[in-house]
């Protein structure tokens, strides 16, 4: 990961804290191999300051310790100028005087190395803090196998907007049940636009709106009338396939954690490529739904 990927991660995920966090530490791991120089300090504060951001968006009752953190940072960065100021003035002075610079370049270096540990063990302790606020996963967890976040929202929200649209078109609902309807499709839209989307909310609504208006199309029965009502539903049903035939990650390791793999004669679990076939998404129909149509 690049200095800039880096700073243009989203604190407010809090999926991206052990990403900020393992950065952190491994630039704090590189400066005393880089001697301290200039170039290896010189992001150094701008990179604590993302990772004491990310740390208070999970819990703002560190922000005293965070505050003394950053303090703490500052004061290296200070020294760690000095030093490099001492060690240029070193090779300009004469015999004597590089003597004495020698003598005060291995005294701030001390300094530096001795701040440089405690800041690091305060960045694990913070960390160790901060991650006691990290919120529960907001869908099933199983060793990164599935994975919703990697769904394609903009065609999720694009099935929902035109299931609002086909329910404004309806001529068999009241205007009070249109208005509900819609206001539990707006819900779920604003669900999906969040950063975090809590997927087990977005599964949960979808369903009762499913069974609401598959409930209303029977009870009305099968008339041209109510078409709108059961493209709508298809629209919700086909955005939950969208989620489900994207979020599965088919990585080897993954499968490793949740399988008995030589168990398995499985084509799919015994190829070792990391990328499997990507399922087609549904358009307008699913294939599955017109064939079933078709024999009834």
């Amino acid at each position: 990961m690049t200095l800039s990927e880096f700073l243009n991660l989203d604190v407010s995920d809090y999926a991206n804290i052990d990403s900020i966090f393992d950065y952190y530490n491994n630039h704090l791991n590189s400066l005393p191999n880089e001697k301290f120089s200039i170039s290896s300090i010189t992001a150094t504060t701008s990179i604590a300051k993302k990772y004491i951001d990310s740390c208070l968006t999970l819990n703002e009752r560190l922000k005293r310790d965070c505050k003394e953190h950053l303090e703490m940072v500052e004061s290296l960065t200070y020294h760690c100028k000095n030093l490099n100021k001492n060690k240029a003035s070193i090779f300009l002075a004469d015999t004597i005087y590089s003597m004495l610079f020698g003598k005060r370049y291995d005294r701030i270096l001390s300094h530096c190395e001795q701040q440089h540990s405690e800041i690091q063990s305060n960045a694990l302790v913070i960390y160790s803090e901060a991650i006691k606020g990290k919120p529960r996963p907001y869908h099933f967890e199983l060793s990164g196998f599935f994975q919703p976040n990697n769904s394609n929202k903009d065609l999720i929200k694009k099935l929902i907007s035109e299931a609002i649209d086909l329910i404004n078109l309806d001529t068999t609902l009241s205007t009070s049940a249109k208005n509900s309807i819609i206001g539990h499709f707006r819900e779920i839209l604003d669900e999906i636009n969040k950063n975090k989307t809590n997927w087990s909310a977005f599964f949960g609504k979808a369903k009762e709106v499913i069974i609401v208006l598959q409930a209303i199309t029977t009870l009305t029965g099968d008339v041209s009338e109510n078409l709108n009502l059961r493209e709508a539903e298809e629209k919700i049903h086909q955005a939950t396939i969208v989620v489900e035939r994207t979020s599965i990650n088919y990585n080897q390791y993954n499968l490793t954690q949740i399988l008995q793999i030589d168990t398995f004669n499985s084509p799919l679990l015994l190829d070792t490529s990391t990328t499997k076939p990507t399922l087609q998404l549904p358009t307008t129909k699913l294939d599955n739904d017109e064939n079933s149509e078709n024999d009834k």
